[in-house]
């Protein structure tokens, strides 16, 4: 396992090499690294549905 030190991204070994290298990582599921202190650590637990 590999783990980003910026954005704590983490992979394996064996993840294609869209997924390893940043330059082929898509555009589109980048993060700023500008942006992450404001970016909450864990997702909000939506009310329980009745």
């Amino acid at each position: 396992m590999y783990v980003c030190n910026t954005c704590i991204y983490s992979w394996r070994s064996t993840e294609p090499r869209s997924a390893t290298d940043p330059l082929a990582y898509p555009a589109e599921f980048k993060i700023d690294p500008v942006d992450i202190p404001s970016i909450p650590a864990i997702p909000a637990v939506p009310p329980r549905r009745r």
